[in-house]
């Protein structure tokens, strides 16, 4: 088959879309099908050698005003699925969607939560979590966008979800149970890498790496640092919420405890999650970072 993978998030990014697309199409080229990828991970961030990947991929800019980046996108993958057999999408359903069926091809989206949440929860629209977020009735924008993710999902061939938990909040959506596939996080063999120094003088180093938005609580953690004695974090990300914890961590006194690597490739990312003592975060971060210490563990 001729699959294209659409993915809002590809490396140098990191987080766990990062992870598994390029494992997947990798995978997927094992098994005897032709793979392209089409992304909205910045180009502008060098280092990007793509002919490192056994397929090709094909990168927009995030930087293009909305209404022509969205536009813009979805023509690129329109060219691409009229090539291809079936589309498998990770984020940008929308434009995923509208070019699927522009194409007459059937689309596979990966759903690893409410897009409709995280962008209201990104622009400040609403502080609700994702269960309040379920039920609760908003305003005309708000709504209209929710109405726009139920249209995208029910347009799916097959829904895959990362837990059953989230099965059910989609089901709650209009999406037929038949449609949703459960296939939990995994995480891919790791090699071991030498633990990389940490600038931070704590006993105790707490590490997270995730994109810096909101819905990731990363406050949280920094709030919950300023509670504990001895005990810094390292944050290894970037994003929209970069400025907001930078200004959090000055007006708590923790600029000697709080650490920002800023943007890193996986091999950094993982030195560094090997020179700290506890991983926190999301649960693939935790995965990686827990599989990479016990490797180590076993290697002395």
């Amino acid at each position: 088959m001729k699959i294209l993978v659409v993915t809002g998030i590809f490396p140098p990014d990191i987080g766990g879309p990062a992870t598994y697309i390029p494992e997947i199409a990798k995978a997927l080229l094992e098994r005897g099908h032709e793979v392209h990828v089409v992304t909205t991970s910045e180009p502008e961030w060098l280092d990007l050698e793509d002919n490192e990947h056994p397929f090709p991929v094909f990168r927009m800019n995030r930087r293009l005003p909305l209404a022509w980046r969205s536009f813009h996108f979805a023509r690129t993958i329109l060219h691409h699925a009229k090539k291809a057999d079936v589309v498998l999408a990770n984020g940008v359903f929308l434009e995923a969607t509208l070019a699927s069926w522009l194409a007459a091809k059937s689309i596979v989206q990966k759903i690893v939560g409410d897009p409709t949440w995280e962008r209201a929860r990104n622009r400040g629209w609403t502080q609700d979590n994702f269960e309040t977020f379920q039920d609760k009735q908003y305003g005309l924008t708000i709504e209209a966008l929710k109405r726009v993710t139920t249209f995208v999902a029910g347009r799916a061939k097959k829904i895959i979800v990362p837990s059953r938990y989230l099965s059910s909040w989609v089901g709650k959506w209009g999406i037929p149970e038949s449609k949703i596939v459960v296939i939990y996080n995994s995480v891919q063999s790791l090699d071991l890498v030498d633990p990389a120094p940490i600038p931070l003088a704590c006993s105790v180093k707490l590490v997270t790496a995730c994109r810096l938005v909101s819905w990731k609580r990363v406050d949280s953690i920094i709030q919950a640092i300023g509670q504990l004695d001895d005990v810094g974090l390292l944050i290894c990300g970037d994003g929209p919420d970069r400025k907001r914890l930078d200004m959090l961590t000055r007006d708590l006194g923790l600029t000697d405890r709080i650490y920002f690597a800023g943007q890193r490739n996986r091999k950094d990312t993982l030195a560094l999650m090997s020179g700290c003592d506890l991983p926190v975060g999301t649960p693939m971060e935790n995965i990686e970072a827990m599989m990479n210490t016990v490797k180590e563990y076993r290697s002395n």
